[in-house]
């Protein structure tokens, strides 16, 4: 009598930098060939996180500064916070720009 061979997958979690420079390494090809666009939700899958993680790393690596993108590789903040710190900071920029832009 043959026993059935159970086989133990074993997940690998990755740390913000990984996934940053995961993303980083395959956003040139952020549409597939048929054109549907589903980047985030592929990526998203091999990495075993949500989709809106790999959204938010893809803001960071468009608009990051160094100082930022650096945090995050060397796992000081997460890609969380380092993209709600990014939203906030273009929110105040635009919000100053429109500002002035009405003053004037």
């Amino acid at each position: 009598m043959e026993t059935d061979k159970k086989y133990i997958i074993r997940h690998r979690y990755f740390n913000n930098a990984e996934i940053l420079l995961f993303v980083e390494k395959n956003m040139t090809n952020t549409r597939q060939r048929n054109g549907d666009g589903r980047f985030a939700e592929i990526m998203a899958n091999q990495l075993e996180v949500s989709t809106s993680t790999i959204y938010q790393a893809i803001y960071i690596l468009k608009y990051a500064s160094d100082k930022i993108l650096e945090e995050v590789l060397l796992d000081e903040i997460s890609i969380k916070k380092a993209y709600k710190y990014i939203k906030n900071r273009v929110k105040n920029d635009l919000i100053n720009f429109l500002r002035e832009y009405i003053r004037s």
